[in-house]
């Protein structure tokens, strides 16, 4: 029985059982006692030479040494006509198919057609010995045990060495693992001057081939394999060479050896620990002796990087899977920029739809970090302004003396430094969307001229009388609460209800749950370099409380990659700066856990408060003293 596979392009492939398959091709060489054998030739062929062997190749060569024919076929035939292996020139006494030569595990044996001679003797069947000289019509030849062929001695010497040398450039050079894979068995069937290669892989224990000699030019071919050599490598777990497959008792009788017409066989186990991945298969339907020990060294060489490279091409296999995934998930879970499953990102991406076709204001709430100008963004890409510009500006990063002229613009000299006339940020997004973030931070006379701005639809540039016509829609953010600031008189109630027609609020990221590991993996996920999240990270993930929200996730993350392990590429809790989640301390008093309480909440809200200390007191309705006593505690490095 023999194993016949398709080749539709690479993939691993599932071998199907046939009962029978037609004879593989041999290739008998025909040449010039001068010429070397033909050889697809690797790069470091020309340097190491041929390889040595301890088994001799029978020939048949002609009385004036012009031809040779090398007997690695079962049956090879000697006559003029021009499908012969060796084609005598015509002649009285020659006929088409002469005589044959028949290798029967003794020797070869001449079948004659016709008038033959051996030693002067006419003969119609004769076990040949070397020497024997054979006449035919005027055509001498004379049949040789051997031609000896050049040694290098190939074994884990200087050639071998180069060999591997060769090889290890490639894996250098960036090529992915199943292309070396691929180049790996050229190598072996070059090695081993092999007539075929298979690199073969169980997966389930059913056999599938991930790369053949000749790669993609051979891809049409079917994939003949010897599953009797395959049992008995998956049984050994030992490389196996048979350089006579018909003196092997296991082997001659195996039906799929003879369809396949092997002489000689090598199995290269593919080993991970006691588990077999796989095997090498090469074979050859030459004549016996056609493999040695000392190639099949250099060979289990090969074999080992093998096995190192199907676990790497798994891996990265693995990972791009994983990849996919990820990314079909995320499509699930995402709105453009915006990722999240949890209830409360669902509500955002539900009221982000119905409001970003409208011309209504919106007020973006939300800590800081969560997210609210990637939401902005998100409500002009689904407007009908989407074809128009897009500007932000934080009114709380600029100096209330400056943020005048940076909304409004400027004409040249209306001010100390004012060389040019200048557009503000009204102007820039005319015919798009401006976001206000941070708005709260707005001094009270400036929210004067930008309910101007709102109800007239004109700015008035700073130095100029002359009102210039504006069209946009203008969204908000804030991290505090504004209703409080128009009781305490710091925002204008007019400008309040201007600027909140309808609300979109982003819950903290410590409130997401399980978005905190989806935002983690897709931040990873850009990095592109294969990295994962242990199991200790991602507890200490889901514990941390996260002050600073999404912006301070992908800060460790993004910090964990530069800091982290390259070679194992497991990010743990000490690459993203956090400690490992601990069982509760014995002993600890009732009053120490309540300090560090207290002190954990001041720090989560002065970072809420972007490190403002007396609006973190405000909402803490605290003394602004007691912020500072907190955060001093924590300066000094003193335990609460």
């Amino acid at each position: 029985m023999s194993l016949a596979i398709g080749w539709p392009g690479g993939r691993l492939v599932p071998m199907a059982w046939c009962p029978s398959i037609g004879p593989a091709p041999c290739r008998v060489g025909l040449r010039s006692n001068s010429s070397a054998p033909s050889l697809e030739e690797p790069p470091w062929w020309g340097t190491c030479g041929w390889l040595g062997r301890s088994g001799l190749m029978p020939y048949l060569v002609r009385a004036d040494g012009s031809e040779s024919l090398e007997l690695y076929r079962p049956l090879s035939v000697v006559g003029s006509g021009a499908g012969c292996d060796l084609q005598l020139p015509e002649a009285s006494g020659v006929e088409p198919g002469h005589f044959q030569l028949l290798e029967d595990g003794k020797g070869h044996r001449l079948l004659a057609r016709a008038h033959t001679q051996v030693n002067g003797a006419k003969v119609r069947e004769i076990l040949l010995e070397d020497g024997d000289r054979i006449d035919v019509g005027p055509h001498q030849l004379t049949y040789r045990h051997s031609l000896e062929k050049p040694q290098a001695a190939f074994a884990l010497g200087e050639e071998g060495l180069t060999a591997l040398t060769s090889f290890a450039r490639r894996v250098q050079s960036g090529m992915p693992p199943d292309q070396l894979i691929q180049q790996l068995l050229d190598y072996c069937v070059a090695l081993a001057e092999a007539d075929s290669g298979y690199v073969v892989l169980l997966e389930n224990n059913t056999p599938s081939v991930v790369a053949r000699s000749g790669g993609a030019e051979e891809q049409s071919e079917p994939v003949l394999l010897s599953d009797t050599l395959l049992d008995q490598v998956r049984g050994r777990r030992q490389p196996l060479m048979v350089a006579d497959v018909l003196s092997d008792p296991a082997l001659a009788e195996a039906q799929s050896v003879i369809d396949l017409r092997l002489r000689a066989a090598i199995g290269l186990p593919l080993m991970r620990g006691e588990e077999l991945m796989g095997l090498i298969h090469l074979g050859s339907g030459r004549a016996v002796n056609r493999f040695d020990p000392a190639t099949l060294r250099v060979l289990e060489v090969f074999s080992a990087i093998a096995c190192i490279l199907v676990e790497l091409a798994e891996q990265v296999e693995g990972l791009q899977k994983e990849r996919a995934l990820l990314r079909s998930q995320l499509e699930a879970v995402r709105m453009g920029r915006l990722i999240g499953a949890c209830e409360g990102m669902s509500a955002v991406f539900e009221r982000v739809e119905r409001i970003a076709r409208s011309d209504a204001a919106v007020m973006i709430l939300g800590e800081t970090g969560t997210g609210k100008e990637l939401v902005a963004r998100e409500i002009h890409d689904r407007s009908y302004r989407r074809s128009g510009p897009f500007v932000a500006i934080n009114c709380g990063a600029i100096p209330s003396e400056l943020l005048e002229a940076e909304l409004f613009g400027h004409k040249k000299g209306a001010f100390t430094g004012a060389s040019r006339d200048r557009k503000g940020r009204f102007v820039e997004a005319d015919g798009g969307t401006l976001l206000l973030d941070e708005i709260g931070e707005m001094p009270l006379p400036l929210q004067v001229k930008i309910l101007r701005v709102l109800e007239e639809g004109v700015v008035t540039p700073v130095g100029s009388n002359k009102p210039v016509a504006v069209d946009l829609r203008v969204l908000s953010a804030t991290h505090v609460a504004l209703d409080q600031a128009v009781e305490e008189g710091s925002f204008r109630e007019d400008l309040f209800y201007r600027l909140w027609q309808v609300d979109v609020h982003l819950p903290p990221l410590r409130e997401r749950g399980e978005d905190i590991l989806l935002l983690a993996k897709t931040f990873l996920s850009d990095t592109d370099d294969g990295w994962t999240l242990g199991s200790e990270a991602i507890s200490v993930l889901l514990a941390h409380r996260w002050p600073g929200n999404v912006r301070e996730l992908q800060n460790r993350v993004q910090r964990a990659v530069l800091l982290g392990d390259s070679e194992r590429r497991e990010i743990g809790p000490e690459d993203l700066g956090l400690e490992a989640v601990a069982a509760p301390e014995a002993g600890r008093s009732l009053q120490e856990a309540v300090e560090r309480f207290r002190t954990r909440l001041v720090l989560e809200t002065v970072a809420k408060c972007g490190g403002n200390r007396t609006e973190a007191a405000r909402q803490l309705d605290v003394d602004p003293r007691t912020i500072f006593r907190y955060m001093s505690r924590d300066d000094s490095g003193q335990e609460a």
